[in-house]
């Protein structure tokens, strides 16, 4: 299953990644602090659903701090 490539925005200092209909944001620079969206249903990410679906954000949150730590410099 395809996983859009992690991103870096600048302006607020977090990476973030997408899967399917989910998205994970790792907030800040540390990584310890994540927050999930289901971005087709909500799409302005007001509902953050770590809590109701760990087992989702782990998996998300691997693949996203894999892509981070890629030596690919295009990721």
């Amino acid at each position: 299953m395809y996983c859009a490539p992690a991103r870096w925005t600048l302006a607020t200092g977090m990476h973030d990644g997408r899967l399917g209909g989910w998205k994970v944001v790792q907030v800040g620079k540390k990584r310890d602090q994540f927050q999930l969206y289901n971005i087709l249903k909500d799409n302005e990410e007001r509902d953050e659903l770590s809590a109701q679906y760990p087992e989702r954000l782990e998996s998300l949150k691997a693949i996203l701090l894999s892509q981070i730590d890629s030596d690919r410099p295009d990721l």
